[in-house]
């Protein structure tokens, strides 16, 4: 029997294919961009009937109905990230976080999710009869379909297929039903153009990445506006965890080429692509762009076998020996673990490698208000620690930055008070001879 009488077989209602889901199963269902909506939205009319599924994804860049409370103990959200959907619901109750370093996704698939029940968002078959995960889908690759026991795919012509390893992909007797569904795959809002401060921070980082280097730059003003100051720059290559709308341009103009990197050579490594249609269509069908398990693009062994490896990202405080928060401000989540440690950790392994941490100084304060510095003594209690201060290089604030590589604790004070918000450092460097971390 050919693939496309197996095809034909298979095809079921998105109801039909509900109606697999039942109480107590724990089901791995598609985020990021590559949500199957029409397949959750007929789990989700169940909800009456269903008690304690839990539902594992993150990032779902469309609303789900288990991110309400009103779900809990019926369809419980198990998120591996918090994105900013997931931020809107969290006080609800029906969310949980689980804290993990993106490098061990497939240890957590295995041994902690446990998921009988795969589903995901693919393209249509090719000739051969494989379907494409599209440019989030590989987040997880085809392992996670490998340990279910059942696997339900929502075919989406809207999706663009992508180029990758074998993990890219699954073949249409790989999965036990097919739902037809189209829709518009969805983007990310536009966030407007760069602060001055995200400005200044930017051009003090761009400054310091040569011609040659492996980028690693995230999603924000601040990652966005260093791409736009690479103009310039010859033979950038890429190996990051997500590829965003800014990549385009660097590729466009000749910039990007890869040329350089150790590891996949002449290839732009990433698990997602994430934006607006911009890099949706710059990756469809594009064999400059290589797509992988997060698993493997993150392992921070991986990661370093690429020389000058330059990541980017952002933090939201630090404290005053360079310990990192970039998870929650107390109690209060923002976003997830991610892949910042094992960036970090990848860029101390690759020769000549740089890991820069950005923060603006100080939170925007109304008139009349004290500066709310974003450099600390300490932390509020409860704020999640994502980078331990020793391995972290640079700090970079508009101010300047703090390189904190093998430092003493008096150095790393006195350098990361230099780039703390003018009107904030006085105060920090009495806090710091009071607390004894300043030598007399």
């Amino acid at each position: 029997m050919g693939w496309e009488q197996e095809y034909q077989q298979k095809l079921v209602t998105a109801e039909k294919a509900a109606s697999i889901i039942k109480s107590g199963d724990r089901v791995w269902a598609a985020g990021l961009m590559c949500v199957p909506i029409q397949v959750f939205e007929a789990i989700s009319a169940r909800k009456e009937e269903l008690e304690n599924v839990t539902m594992f994804s993150g990032l779902c860049m469309a609303p789900v109905d288990w991110m309400f409370g009103h779900m809990k103990g019926h369809l419980n959200y198990d998120c591996v990230f918090l994105g900013p959907l997931e931020k809107m619901f969290y006080s609800q109750g029906n969310i949980t976080v689980n804290s993990y370093n993106f490098s061990h996704q497939n240890k957590l698939a295995k041994n902690v999710m446990k998921a009988n029940v795969a589903i995901h968002e693919m393209t249509p078959p090719d000739e051969d009869g494989y379907m494409s995960f599209g440019p989030g889908g590989a987040y997880h690759g085809r392992y996670i379909a490998d340990l279910a026991d059942t696997v339900i795919v929502q075919v989406n012509r809207e999706l663009p297929r992508v180029y990758g390893s074998k993990d890219c992909y699954l073949h249409v007797s790989d999965v036990n039903y097919i739902v037809e569904g189209d829709h518009g795959v969805p983007e990310l809002p536009d966030m407007g153009g760069a602060s001055d401060e995200d400005r200044k921070i930017a051009e003090l980082i761009s400054e310091r990445i040569p011609d040659g280097a492996c980028l690693q730059a995230g999603l924000g003003g601040i990652p966005n506006t260093v791409c736009e100051l690479m103009e310039g720059r010859k033979d950038l290559g890429i190996h990051a965890e997500l590829i965003p709308d800014g990549v385009v341009d660097l590729v466009e103009k000749g910039i990007v080429n890869c040329s350089k990197k150790n590891l996949h050579p002449g290839k732009i490594i990433t698990p997602i692509a994430i934006g607006s249609s911009k890099i949706y269509n710059f990756v469809k069908d594009n064999p400059l762009c290589e797509f992988h398990p997060i698993a493997y693009v993150n392992d921070p062994r991986v990661i370093g076998q690429n020389d000058n490896l330059a990541s980017i990202q952002s933090a939201l405080m630090v404290d005053l020996t360079g310990q990192v928060a970039s998870e929650s401000i107390g109690h209060g989540m923002v976003s997830g673990t991610g892949g910042q440690f094992d960036f970090v950790m990848g860029a101390n392994l690759s020769n000549g490698g740089q890991s820069f941490l950005a923060l603006r100084a100080a939170r925007a304060k109304k008139e009349g208000e004290a500066i709310k510095s974003r450099i600390v003594l300490e932390f509020p209690p409860g704020t999640v620690i994502s980078t331990p201060r020793s391995i972290v290089q640079y700090i970079v604030t508009e101010y300047g930055i703090a390189d904190l590589a093998d430092k003493s604790i008096p150095e790393r004070v006195k350098a990361m008070v230099s780039i703390a918000h003018p009107e904030a450092r006085e105060q920090l460097m009495q806090q710091a001879k009071e607390a004894g971390l300043l030598a007399d």
